[in-house]
């Protein structure tokens, strides 16, 4: 019995030891980074993660798994998730040399150089001759210009780790940027000696001799990456695209043909392919190519489809119709049918059947209710609509199922530009160059955005990327040459011109860019020769349009309608820009008819444009003829149902004319459509409280309108929400927000303020000072709603 008891207790300590060992977290997340590491350098990157995952789970705080984890995003493409995993790490560990050295890297990508010479003064401190440090520290130094200083760094760091692949990077970078081809091939080719196995180095030499038009390095790059990676065509398809580049179709061809035998699964790349035919061969060959695939798999839907959009790319909408109707047919009960609807819904919305394109996307999203494809259609409907909010939910949820989507973050970024939210505009472009880089529309709309924001700089760089890559991509030069202009940098904008004029159809372009440098460098009458050149040579194109619109910004400089006059009225062919733009010429000039007659020429060419429409009511309005002025705004508002300003405008006739529900129905219309319109909600808000302020129901949607305002510098919407509260018997609420308002420092308050600010003391007990608000009111002889029960108040008080 005891050795039977003994033996139990060796068996029961034995078994808590071994539990002791194995519940030890430290020695369990060095395990699951361990394997992890292993599994990384096998390139399977998900297990990988699942690995540091449980690390990161068993020891929360451990920069290494951090770190590693970010090694992971970045090795599959997530460079957001990386920083942010980098940055997490060395919060954990300020002293992980692997996350200093990459933060150093991505703030240096970013050209934020002081932020990485941070990090790396960092890794420096503690590792004086660490060579990524100083491979990095010579990246800083050649984004500063500063050549020689940079050469020395990544000389430091071959010496010290001669297989270092970023001072490699930096050493050919700068060579090939003093011009000095022969180092530049010399340091590359040492590099991929020292490190055969590394695609990067590879890709950067057939990068160096795309520059260089060196067809047979470029190839001979490309080839030992197949060698490295033969089963990811991507490789392949690029090297087809330099033969494309440097006119070697016939090759190009032949390259994209052998990808295709040896992945034959892959549609991606024969639709790749037939665009290629299509581009290059015709919309003959192209249409061969497609008929071949679709005998070869006859289940196949996807080449029916491609067939639909050779016929759009190639302006022939009704073959593309007819097809898509026969997949609808052919495929009724299979997800096929819905496809084609979409595709179809897409085609009549393009043709302006707006009503048709509706019915078919409400029956596809009736079936599924998830269909990107519909949704995206629905959403560019809404856009059209002005229904901004309802197309950024479909946008939204296209985004979510299909991260990958061009055309929804394109259209999402517009809509966010059109409401002002620049950075979230950025933001939606910045995703979508992270999945699609080669972008270029998106490219240079973010470039275009950094202009708004004073950061041209950075929007050039992206453009140098855009006219790197793609020197006959006129939209790149032309933007390239307004961001230069913008900054400044004269001798940058004439190249670009330059680049510009011989491509197809820019001559007038690059005459009207002309003209902006020759404006903006304050030669005048030499850019009014340009613009007016271009009116007289083109008097219908849409270049001529901009150029009669430069022409009256230099005109009105001088504030001198009459030469606009004396401008406009001799063009014998006069566009409803330049109408209108006469228009408003005579209305300054006080002639009224003349004024009158022009806008209405405008108008009855059915133009989407709200500002004559807009002139022609305030004409109306003027002469007290507010049905008329009623009548042209609503015409002019279901021509362009996107515009704001239109029914602002009748919910302000409205109001003038005491038919306040009918102001707050459109005021409720425009804010059901676009949430984001200070004005209307302030309106809406204000109607409630001045005209409604017995229905509770209507006071409390005014207080959720006009709470928004909360923390508004603006002290009139301020005011708005302090007279709600007010109406709804919050007094003190009220009287914090309309002190603060009263207290702004704006020159000239309205007297409407006044009235506010002294009813709502008088309502609280403070005569004295009510009295004197009331009478700053009525002396400033301004018509607002409540003046008569200003003059009440007061006489009350007397």
């Amino acid at each position: 019995m005891k050795s039977s008891f003994r033996f139990l207790v060796c068996v029961l300590l034995a078994v808590t030891f071994s539990l002791s060992a194995c519940d030890n977290p430290e020695e369990k997340a060095a395990k699951h980074i361990e394997r992890g590491n292993t599994l990384f350098q096998q390139e399977d990157y998900t297990k990988a993660r699942l690995e540091y995952k449980n690390a990161v789970q068993l020891m929360p705080t451990d920069a290494e798994a951090r770190y590693r984890l970010g090694l992971v995003d970045e090795a599959q493409g997530d460079f957001r998730n990386a920083f942010a995993n980098y940055t997490q790490a060395e919060q954990q560990n300020a002293q992980h040399q692997g996350a200093l050295l990459k933060l150093a890297q991505y703030y240096m990508a970013g050209d934020q150089l002081d932020q990485s010479r941070k990090y790396l003064n960092t890794v420096f401190a503690a590792s004086p001759d660490n060579a990524e440090g100083h491979a990095l520290l010579g990246g800083v130094l050649l984004r500063e210009k500063k050549l020689d200083e940079a050469e020395k760094e990544a000389l430091f760091a071959l010496q010290k780790e001669p297989a270092n692949t970023t001072a490699t990077s930096v050493l050919t970078g700068l060579y090939k940027a003093k011009g000095d081809e022969d180092k530049a091939t010399q340091a590359i080719e040492n590099g991929i000696k020292n490190n055969p196995k590394d695609v990067s180095l590879l890709l950067l030499k057939a990068s160096l001799f795309e520059q260089y038009g060196n067809l047979p390095k470029i190839t001979e790059a490309y080839e030992a990456v197949f060698k490295l990676k033969p089963n990811e065509p991507a490789y392949r398809m690029a090297l087809a695209s330099s033969y494309i580049k440097n006119k070697k179709i016939d090759e190009a061809e032949l390259i994209i043909r052998q990808t295709i035998t040896d992945f034959p699964e892959r549609m991606d790349i024969k639709r790749k392919f037939v665009d290629f035919l299509n581009r290059e061969r015709g919309l003959e060959i192209a249409e061969k190519e497609i008929t071949l695939y679709m005998t070869q798999n006859p289940e196949q839907n996807d080449p029916y489809f491609w067939l639909a959009d050779l016929y759009i790319s190639n302006k022939d909408i009704d073959r593309a119709a007819a097809l898509l109707e026969k997949i609808i047919v052919k495929n009724e009960q299979n997800p096929a049918s819905l496809n084609a609807s979409a595709s179809l819904a897409r085609i009549h919305f393009t043709k302006g059947d707006k009503t048709l394109a509706k019915k078919l996307v409400d029956a596809i999203l009736e079936k599924n209710p998830g269909h990107s494809e519909a949704l995206y259609v629905r959403a560019s409907l809404a856009f059209d609509d002005g229904a901004y909010q309802n197309a950024i939910t479909d946008l939204r949820a296209v985004i979510r199922d299909n991260p990958k989507t061009t055309s929804a973050y394109q259209l999402l970024s517009e809509i966010l530009l059109l409401q002002g939210r620049l950075d979230l505009a950025s933001d939606m472009l910045g995703k979508l160059l992270e999945t699609h880089p080669d972008n270029a529309p998106a490219r240079v709309r973010i470039a275009q955005l950094f202009e708004a924001t004073g950061n041209a700089k950075y929007g050039l760089e992206h453009l140098a990327l855009v006219t790197k890559a793609l020197p006959a991509y006129a939209v790149g030069w032309e933007s390239t040459a307004r961001l230069a202009i913008t900054a400044h940098k004269w001798d940058l904008a004439e190249s670009a011109i330059d680049a510009l004029r011989p491509l197809e159809g820019q001559t007038l372009t690059a005459d009207f860019l002309t003209g902006q440098m020759m404006s903006a460098q304050g030669k005048t009458e030499e850019a009014l020769t340009q613009y007016k050149k271009i009116v007289q040579t083109a008097p219908q194109s849409p270049l001529a349009e901009h150029a009669t619109g430069a022409i009256i910004a230099l005109y009105e400089k001088d504030k001198n309608p009459q030469a606009i006059i004396d401008f406009l009225e001799p063009l014998t062919e006069k566009g409803a820009f330049a109408l209108n733009a006469l228009g408003e010429s005579y209305m300054k000039a006080g002639k009224l008819d003349l004024a009158a007659s022009a806008f209405e020429k405008v108008i009855e060419t059915g133009t989407r444009s709200p500002k004559p429409y807009l002139n022609r009511a305030v004409l109306f309005a003027k002469a007290k003829d507010f049905d008329n002025a009623l009548d042209v705004l609503q015409k002019g508002s279901k021509n362009n149902p996107a515009d704001v300003m239109l029914p602002l405008m009748i919910a302000d006739i409205y109001s003038k004319q005491n038919r306040h529900d009918d102001a707050i129905a459109v005021y409720e219309g425009i804010l059901a459509r676009n949430p984001d319109v200070p004005v209307a909600a302030n309106n809406i808000a204000q109607l409630i409280a001045d005209h409604k302020n017995t229905d509770s129901a209507m006071l409390e949607k005014a207080r959720l309108i006009a709470e928004r305002f909360i923390s508004s510098p603006n002290p009139l919407l301020m005011d708005t929400l302090a007279w709600v509260y007010f109406r709804q018997g919050k007094l003190e609420q009220a009287r914090t927000i309309l002190d603060r308002a009263m207290a702004t420092k704006e020159a000239r308050l309205p007297a409407q303020m006044y009235y506010h600010h002294g009813a709502l003391l008088a309502k609280m007990g403070d005569k004295p000072r009510a009295k004197e608000a009331l009478e700053k009111a009525v002396s400033m002889n301004e018509t607002y709603d409540g003046l008569e029960e200003t003059k009440a108040l007061l006489a009350g008080m007397r």
